[in-house]
């Protein structure tokens, strides 16, 4: 990584692909608008490629189950980019279409992909299509952090506030389900 003056070489985002011989790094890397990159690094830290043109500051990666897509988040509501490892890290997918940055990525074990970005969660197929309209999930609390279940059936969403707020969503069409309680709890998801 690139390193200095101010923020450049701050990393945002690190992701190990599932069979932990790949890391994806990403950050400010440049300093200009529309030239970040994400860096591949093997396992003793060699760099692999570099995959560049970027229009903002990475704020999450997150690797597919199968390690064959690596998804990307943008700060400054530049969106989401998927990449593809068997099209030498080609960009596959884009959705610009975000009104902040992008804090949560998931992938469930099937391919399906869900992102949370300040108070909405997107539901993505396994050809990156939208499954149902962007979901706004509630007003004036940001959501930090996402997960699927380990069979897909839910997604948990964690908010950045103070209390350590949990809602539980369908995995499949966002519908709102009976969340945990996490009364007491304090910034769970957000460390």
């Amino acid at each position: 990584m690139p390193a200095g003056p101010g923020n450049i070489g701050k990393v945002n985002a690190v992701a190990i692909n599932p069979s932990g011989d790949l890391i994806a790094v990403g950050g400010w890397t440049s300093g200009m608008t529309a030239d970040e990159s994400i860096y591949l690094f093997d396992r003793a830290g060699t760099m692999i490629t570099r995959i560049g043109g970027l229009p903002d500051v990475v704020t999450k990666l997150v690797f597919s189950s199968n390690g064959r897509f690596l998804a990307a988040g943008l700060k400054q509501m530049k969106g989401l980019r998927v990449y593809d490892h068997d099209k030498q890290w080609l960009q596959v997918f884009e959705d610009p279409h975000y009104q902040d940055d992008i804090n949560g990525i998931t992938f469930a074990e099937d391919g399906r992909l869900a992102t949370a970005s300040s108070d909405t969660v997107r539901l993505y197929d396994l050809n990156f299509a939208l499954v149902v309209p962007a979901k706004v999930i509630t007003e004036g609390k940001c959501l930090y952090q996402i997960a699927f279940s380990s069979d897909g059936a839910l997604l948990a969403v964690g908010y950045e506030e103070e209390d350590s707020l949990v809602a539980l969503l369908d995995g499949h069409n966002l519908e709102t389900k009976a969340g945990p309680n996490t009364k007491g709890l304090k910034k769970i998801l957000s460390m």
